[in-house]
């Protein structure tokens, strides 16, 4: 009976962990899904602010595109998790 016991509760200690794990699998996908949809508007708000730049200067754009170092949208690294111990070995003191 005790090990009958213990296995209904490891099943049911399963069935929860399972269904925390859809969940969670659900609320990563629709994560997801927004991330790349606010990626996507923000590369729309960049092509239209640098439309409006280009009309803005009454200039040859074509010598300012060789010299640009902004790199163009396409260009851009994917971004890599924020890594704290990086950047406090910037700032760390020496006394």
């Amino acid at each position: 009976g005790y090990l009958e016991e213990l296995v209904r509760l490891r099943e049911s200690q399963l069935k929860n962990t399972e269904a925390e794990n859809k969940k969670l699998k659900a609320q990563l996908e629709e994560a997801q899904s927004q991330s790349q949809q606010e990626k996507k508007d923000l590369e729309a708000v960049i092509l239209e602010l640098q439309e409006q730049m280009t009309s803005l200067i009454p200039c040859d754009s074509n010598h300012l595109a060789k010299n640009l170092s902004i790199p163009l949208i396409n260009q851009w690294p994917t971004l890599e998790p924020y890594n704290i111990q990086d950047d406090m070995k910037l700032f760390r003191r020496f006394d």
